[in-house]
């Protein structure tokens, strides 16, 4: 048992080490005008519906005319509970305009972005139009804080309650661990305050002062008190001071579990009381854990047997909260419980089941300490101290899955969304024999879920193959050693899973489908997807100007004209706004049915680069990707005609 929960908890460690940035939160649901429409004259507003709450103090949504100018606006404002209004305060001309948004949820704090076109007397053909993005997820930061914000305060009140209350103010370290348990609470605020406000991408001082910067702040403050009462009560032997910690770190948990995922549930009371007593069943049990293993080595020589029952006892209540709980917050998370069948399909269904799986283990741990541990107590207390430490190190386990999947969007807040972006091509093969398609989920390089269907060229009728392979060249870094994915059949379906592609780019692939002795080859141009929220607008001399924004405040601008010979010129430009010096930029070229080709690239400046290409006339898809001085790949994919 204690080397597999050492085993999950490095599980653990790996997931909260590998997490990426989750689905969005405040998914745009709709607007008005909706994604490319064509209006017959000027909109007096911008209306955007989200899934989640915006706050529009952090909001920016921005209007920008043909030529990439920015149309003046308004303030943006609420009209409801989740729609963000923003007035347009001029006529706008004819032509195609472009909205972009950068929304903050005042339910969790995490941050989205897109961006879509409309038209005003013409059809915005031509214009690109980016889903939602989230430029939230958990980092470091955000994980370390948490963790610590959620240990301190839990321990705070297990001092309280186990120490005081049932171990009749033992063991005698019982202050010191309260001290600790308060500087760790209050650090992990602090961060957690830093980390939300460095998320949301503005000044403290206007942080602080807007809707979603209030509850951590409060939960800051709330935090500073418990420890300021635990110096208190370190120097005291009044017990009221640890319940005052107790009491104060029972409200930093509160305001937790309000400004959390259950503030974004239809009925909110209910989730956020649901999910603080979830935090407080849970402190009496973990928390008491450090108590009675300080105790036992206390008392060595006199084992500590009415306080072991004691606290067994209490721990199966707690244990009992904990689950009931944590099953009905998790059905609603994961969207009901039809949702429970697809929990590993997302980020956060996947690291909500390995903290399932950890807890399982501590809880089996637990149930052999009650049953075995306590009963051999008076003769040998060894058995029973080295498994409550093994809990010990699953707790910890728990708490940093807990503070990873508070950083994922759960499945229910990106209901209505839309489904998960993929990348998706299609041909057939020269003698016209097959047609097959592909589909990359999610696209990004890396892990990826491949699905394709092959059919007999002209009709609906899967074709007859026994084998299907997918073999993918880099055009963008052609040293890069080809890679190849065997597919599987799955009814008319051919699968795979595989870590494919493994960097971003432009490759050049073929599907080799073989029926008996017979091979037929399908071309096939996968791009991977970019991070970034890319608009497109047309510039005022014909050229096409892109830019790319990425969650880490990066921005690359691109722009190709639409002569012979083209003319590419591709800059990155750091959050600051200075140009962001670039280790390396590759460029691909691909035109409509064609083949991808790598375009011969020439430096500027540090992070200014520009290409001249004889390029036949149509339309192409131009796919950057830049190396930025710490190796951090910055794609943009954009389509332009040239030539």
């Amino acid at each position: 048992m204690r080397r597999a929960a050492i085993a999950a908890v490095l599980a653990a460690a790996v997931v909260v080490v590998t997490a990426g940035v989750a689905s969005a939160h405040a998914n745009l649901l709709s607007s008005d005008p909706a994604s490319g429409a064509t209006l017959d004259r000027s909109p007096a507003t911008i209306q955007l519906s989200f899934s989640e709450a915006p706050d529009p103090s952090l909001s920016e949504v921005v209007l920008l005319n043909a030529g990439g100018a920015t149309v003046a606006t308004g303030t943006p404002a609420m009209d409801g509970a989740r729609t963000l209004v923003v007035p347009i305060t001029q006529t706008l001309a004819r032509g195609v305009y472009t909205v972009t948004w950068r929304v903050v949820s005042a339910d969790d704090g995490h941050v989205t972005s897109g961006a879509f076109p409309f038209g005003v007397g013409t059809s915005p053909t031509g214009v690109a139009t980016t889903g939602t993005t989230s430029e939230s997820g958990p980092t470091a930061l955000s994980v370390a804080s948490k963790s610590l914000l959620y240990a301190g305060s839990m321990l705070l009140v297990a001092v309280a309650v186990v120490g005081v209350a049932l171990f009749g103010g033992a063991p005698r370290a019982r202050r010191r661990v309260g001290l600790w348990a308060g500087v760790s609470a209050a650090v992990g605020a602090l961060g957690f305050l830093f980390a939300q406000q460095r998320a949301a991408g503005v000044p403290m001082d206007a942080y602080v002062r807007s809707e979603t910067g209030g509850d951590p702040l409060w939960i800051a403050i709330a935090s500073v008190v418990a420890l300021a009462l635990a110096v208190v009560a370190l120097r005291s032997d009044r017990t009221i001071w640890p319940w005052a910690a107790a009491v104060a770190a029972a409200v930093a948990l509160g305001l937790r579990a309000h400004g959390g995922h259950a503030a974004s549930v239809p009925t909110p009371v209910v989730a956020e009381l649901t999910q603080w007593i979830h935090m407080l069943a849970g402190a009496c049990w973990a928390g008491g854990l450090v108590l009675l293993l300080l105790l036992l080595r206390e008392r060595s020589g006199d084992p500590p047997i009415d306080e072991a029952r004691r606290y067994s006892t209490m721990a199966v209540t707690a244990i009992a909260v904990v689950v009931a709980s944590g099953l009905f917050r998790a059905v609603s998370e994961l969207g009901g419980l039809d949702g429970l069948a697809s929990t590993l399909s997302t980020s956060y269904g996947q690291t909500l089941a390995i903290k399932v799986g950890v807890v399982v283990i501590v809880i089996a741990l637990g149930a052999f300490n009650r049953y075995r541990g306590v009963r051999r107590l008076a003769h040998d207390a060894r058995p029973l101290g080295r498994v409550v430490a093994t809990e010990i190190v699953g707790v910890a386990g728990i708490l940093a899955l807990t503070a990873t999947l508070t950083g994922l969007a759960p499945p229910a807040s990106t209901a209505g969304a839309g489904e998960l972006q993929a990348v998706t091509v299609s041909g057939s093969d020269f003698a016209t024999t097959v047609s097959a398609d592909v589909t990359i989920t999610p696209g990004f390089p890396g892990q990826n879920d491949y699905r394709s269907t092959v059919d007999a060229y002209g009709t609906d009728q899967p074709y007859a193959a026994d084998a299907v392979t997918l073999q993918l060249r880099s055009v963008t870094t052609p040293d890069l050693p080809p890679a190849s994915v065997d597919l599987a059949p799955d009814g008319d379906v051919w699968v795979a899973q595989v870590l494919a592609p493994s960097v971003a780019g432009t490759y050049a692939a073929s599907l080799e489908v073989r029926s008996g002795t017979q091979v037929v080859e399908v071309p096939l141009v996968v791009t991977t997807r970019s991070t970034a929220t890319v608009t497109t607008v047309p510039g005022p001399a014909g050229e096409t100007i892109a830019s790319g924004s990425f969650p880490d405040g990066v921005r690359v601008d691109a722009s190709t004209s639409p002569g012979s010979p083209t003319q590419l010129h591709l800059t990155a430009f750091a959050a600051s706004g200075a140009e962001l010096p670039i280790r390396s930029t590759a460029v691909t070229a691909t035109p409509d049915g064609g083949a991808p080709q790598r375009l011969d690239i020439q430096r500027f400046s540090a992070g200014h680069f520009a290409a001249t290409g004889t390029l036949p006339p149509g339309m192409w898809t131009f796919d950057g990707v830049m190396i930025g001085r710490d190796g951090t790949p910055y794609q943009v994919t954009w389509r332009a005609p040239a030539g």
